[in-house]
């Protein structure tokens, strides 16, 4: 009995783990980006219809520096309308469009600028 508890607890943990972490990337075009006065940097997507939590310009993950290069990207895929992804921490099973918004976002892996039109 004690062996069959301790497999199911293995198997239960090692299975939450797996459901918990995946990569989704999104894909698409962002047609605003804004800055809040608490430093979060959001992009309305057309993947999501809605504005989305990209990081924070006074976080330390990722660094400023890395999120100051992320709203550069931003303004330029807004500028030049230029196609993005965006790469997300999330729950297995979740999609571009059913994503958290504002500031309950999951957490961006990164934010990668295409030349594509």
């Amino acid at each position: 009995m004690k062996v069959k508890s301790i497999i199911l607890m293995i198997v239960l943990v090692v299975g939450s783990d797996s459901a918990i972490s995946a990569t989704l990337y999104c894909k698409g075009k962002i047609s605003k980006v804004f800055v809040r006065e608490n430093g979060d940097l959001l992009v309305y997507s057309d993947w999501r219809e809605d504005y989305s939590k990209i990081c924070n310009l006074d976080g330390t993950e990722p660094s400023t520096i890395v999120c100051s290069m992320w709203a550069s990207y931003a303004a330029q895929a807004v500028d030049k309308q230029l196609t993005v992804l965006h790469s997300l921490q999330v729950n297995n099973g979740a999609t571009c469009s059913e994503t958290e918004t504002y500031g309950n976002t999951p957490k961006t892996l990164y934010f990668m600028l295409l030349n594509e039109q």
